[in-house]
């Protein structure tokens, strides 16, 4: 008897859509037949679990993933574009419009754990519309989203804030990040 040592292993690849991404990934499962539990019988049961678990990732794979991102304050579309508030050093409100966002990925880890959570994220925009000073300010669960959040944001590009047609700095700027898996 070996003890419930691993004595045979077999790796199962699917080929599977994934929401976020738009793009097929591969997802890897491992079967294990362990002696002590049977051997070629628990084989089985293992390799048909596979394939209802391929059957499952099929199914659901359109709508496993997505990441809800709401950073609009007010109606986008009738000022042009998404955009956030901030204040001009003048103390008035101040429009900085997005003009560019990557695909947004939800953390793997978070992912495959099914957390949910959100990040508060405060920054400032200068005149030439470049990231400046973001911060986390509230994240739950905590840490388990502030790097994503942070490296999502920075890639962002802005377009120099205006007020009265010239370029300001925009301060005191916030964005609520929900990361939501459906």
């Amino acid at each position: 008897m070996c003890g419930g040592a691993i004595n045979n292993l077999e790796w199962y690849t699917f080929d599977v859509f994934c929401a976020v991404s738009g793009k097929l990934i591969s997802v890897l499962l491992m079967a294990a037949s362990f002696c002590a539990l049977g051997g070629k019988k628990t084989y089985k049961k293992l390799e048909k679990r596979a394939l209802n678990m391929k059957i499952f990732f099929g199914l659901t794979s359109a709508t496993l993933v997505s990441a809800l991102l709401w950073v609009l304050p007010g109606t986008a579309a009738a000022q042009g574009g998404p955009y956030v508030e901030g204040k001009a050093p003048s103390g008035e409100l101040v429009q900085v419009m997005i003009s560019s966002r990557p695909t947004f990925k939800y953390p793997r880890r978070a992912q495959r754990m099914g957390i949910e959570g959100f990040v508060v994220l405060a920054f400032d925009v200068n005149e030439e519309g470049e990231l400046v000073d973001l911060r986390v300010t509230d994240s739950k669960p905590r840490l388990v989203f502030d790097k994503a959040a942070t490296q999502y944001i920075k890639k962002f590009k802005f377009q120099p804030p205006t007020l009265d047609g010239s370029a300001v700095y925009a301060s005191d700027i916030t964005m609520r990040m929900p990361f939501r898996l459906e």
